[in-house]
C-alpha cells in the first residue's frame, strides 16, 4: 500500500486569547478554538484556512489536500503555552497515527513560534506512535531552549527558511527572563543563586 502523505499546519504567535474571536468583522478570521482541524471545518475566512488552500494548490502530490491538517493552539508568547500546545500537538499526532496507521508520512509546516511548538514534541513524555518524517521551519525564532531539539532522531528531515532581514524573528526577546533572573539575583547579593545561573542566554533569537 501507498503511504499518505499528511501534512500539519502550525500556526505561530498569532493570538493570545478567545478575545480576538469576538472582534467585530475581524476577529472570526482570526481565531479557531485549539486542537486539530480539516481546512474546511474552519471558517470560510479564516486567514490559515486560505493558506491551506494555497499550498495544496502549488503541490497537491507532496501536500495533498485531503490529508491536510491545522494545528491551532493558544499562540501567546510564552514558552509554558508552547510547552502545554507541543503536549496537545503530540496527542494530535497519535490519534492521526491511529486513524491513518503507520504507513503515513508526516510533515509538519510551522510557522514563526510554531516551530518551537514543534521542536517541543521531543521532551513530551509517553508513548509517541509517530515520526516526523519533515520539519519545516519558516521564519522560526528557534530558542536556546529548543535548539538541541533540532538534530533530535524524532525529525528525519529539518528545512529552516528565514531571512536575515527579518527583523520580528530575530528580535525575539527571549532572553529577558533569564537577565531578570540576573538582575534580582544581583540586587540580593546572593552569590549561591548567581552561580546556578551561570548560563549565558542570549538576549534575541
Amino acid at each position: 500500500t501507498a503511504p499518505v502523505h499528511v501534512t500539519v499546519f502550525v500556526h505561530g504567535t498569532h493570538r493570545t486569547n478567545n478575545a480576538l474571536g469576538y472582534i467585530p468583522g475581524v476577529g472570526k478570521y482570526l481565531y479557531h478554538p485549539d486542537g486539530l482541524y480539516r481546512p474546511e471545518e474552519c471558517i470560510e475566512g479564516y486567514v490559515y484556512r486560505r493558506l491551506a488552500r494555497s499550498i495544496t494548490e502549488a503541490s497537491p502530490i507532496e501536500f495533498p489536500q485531503e490529508h491536510f491538517y491545522i494545528f491551532c493552539w493558544s499562540g501567546a508568547l510564552s514558552h509554558d503555552k508552547r510547552l502545554q500546545a507541543a503536549y496537545e500537538l503530540h496527542e494530535a499526532l497519535n490519534k492521526l497515527v491511529e486513524r491513518y496507521g503507520t504507513n503515513c508520512i508526516i510533515t509538519l509546516i510551522t510557522h514563526s513560534h510554531g516551530g518551537n511548538v514543534a521542536l517541543n514534541l521531543v521532551p513530551v513524555l509517553g508513548e509517541r506512535k509517530y515520526t516526523i518524517n519533515s520539519l519545516i521551519l519558516l521564519a522560526v525564532p528557534v530558542q536556546s531552549l529548543t535548539q538541541k531539539y533540532v538534530e533530535d532522531p524524532l525529525f528525519k528531515n529539518v528545512y529552516s527558511l528565514y531571512s536575515r532581514w527579518d527583523l520580528i524573528q530575530i528580535g525575539d526577546p527571549q532572553g529577558l527572563n533569564h537577565m531578570g533572573n540576573m538582575i534580582n539575583k544581583m540586587f540580593t547579593h546572593n552569590e549561591e543563586d548567581l552561580q546556578g545561573i551561570q548560563e549565558e542566554i542570549p538576549l534575541f533569537s
